[in-house]
């Protein structure tokens, strides 16, 4: 029989928890997650392309702007 280690069982926790996570969660804590996952991911890219690659370009922010801007719009006119 293969023992586990625990980080690994930690880690099928979670990924478990997180394919379940519609199922039991409400709609403000799933909002919520999807914001920080989207933020979590913008200050990522951020980090790597002014750090490791020194590269600086505002695109990636402007483009998330328009997005969110664009999603408002369309959710105030279209509900």
């Amino acid at each position: 029989m293969v023992k586990l280690q625990r980080s690994h069982f930690y880690i099928a926790l979670l990924v478990v928890s997180l394919g379940t996570f519609p199922l039991w969660a409400g709609r403000f804590l799933i909002t919520s997650m999807i914001l920080i996952f989207l933020y979590l991911a913008a200050a990522e890219m951020w980090g790597f392309m002014a750090e490791h690659a020194g590269m600086v370009s505002l695109g990636q922010q402007m483009f998330m702007g328009l997005g969110g801007y664009g999603v408002a719009v369309l959710s105030m006119y279209f509900g």
